[in-house]
């Protein structure tokens, strides 16, 4: 019997990115989600431990990178292959939220969301 390990490297180009759950409406002041598959040059699933230390993703709202008047509270959480980046909506309206990984947008960037006024 033989034992290997397959190495990938992920590709930024083929990652891509997407509303958890397709919803893109949220209340401001509740959590909204998005989640990055991962994928190598090929276009393949990359489903194996990665050093993640070398993905260094960063969403931007409206040109505004990071925590701003439009987002807070952004975490990141990587499992086997995807990467979920949770964030709270801060302001009401319609908006563009790039995903990059050191400065290189990543496939389905941006994406379109809508926030709606928070319940008292």
């Amino acid at each position: 019997m033989f034992m290997f390990m397959i190495i990938a490297t992920v590709s930024i180009a083929q990652c891509r990115a997407s509303w958890h759950n397709g919803i893109s409406k949220f209340r401001a002041g509740n959590d909204a989600a998005i989640n990055i598959s991962l994928h190598d040059a090929y276009g393949n699933n990359i489903r194996t431990k990665i050093n993640a230390s070398t993905l260094q993703f960063s969403l931007r709202v409206n040109g505004r990178k990071g925590e701003s008047i439009y987002i807070s509270n952004i975490a990141i959480l990587m499992n086997h292959g995807n990467i979920s980046i949770t964030f709270m909506p801060c302001l009401v309206g319609v908006f563009s939220l790039q995903v990059e990984n050191n400065g290189e947008e990543i496939q389905n960037s941006p994406l379109s969301f809508t926030v709606y006024p928070g319940k008292q």
